[in-house]
């Protein structure tokens, strides 16, 4: 089985830490960064299947931050998660899901429901993959029969 990894980017260490406690208690390997900086720094080394990420960093707005990470084709199918309790308006949370984050939660997140969303969503992606990789398989199937049928008419 696939073990999932996860990077939790906050400037706030409580928060880094307690997210990171949770994640790891439920098998995650887990990451941290308190900067948007370090994020961009880590991301150079490591692709992690989920992306837990605070909007308000001190020297990153984090949904320009999305944006910037999104820009890179091996981060295209990352999950990103904003969270805030400061930008909960429905402006920003638009804005932080049109940047390419898979959601926008509102501070405090109950630990159980942050770690069944972050559960949902991996399951939905592995779903997705799934589906992508038969229909590969499926596609090559019929340039395969229609290979031998085409040279059955020769």
């Amino acid at each position: 089985m696939h073990l999932h990894s996860i990077m939790v980017v906050d400037d706030n260490q409580n928060m880094r830490d307690i997210y990171a406690r949770i994640l790891a208690q439920e098998g995650f390997e887990v990451f941290t960064a308190a900067t948007g900086k370090e994020c961009l720094d880590q991301l150079e080394t490591i692709c992690p299947d989920i992306i837990l990420m605070d909007v308000v960093l001190p020297d990153w707005d984090g949904i320009n931050l999305v944006r910037r990470i999104k820009e890179k084709q091996e981060f295209a199918r990352c999950i990103i998660i904003l969270l805030s309790s400061l930008m909960t308006d429905s402006d920003s949370r638009v804005k932080g899901l049109n940047a390419g984050a898979v959601d926008y939660l509102i501070r405090p997140v109950p630990n159980k429901e942050l770690v069944a969303k972050v559960k949902s969503l991996l399951r939905v992606t592995g779903f997705q993959e799934s589906l992508v990789r038969r229909n590969s398989e499926l596609e090559q199937q019929v340039f395969d029969l229609n290979r031998i049928i085409a040279g059955g008419t020769e």
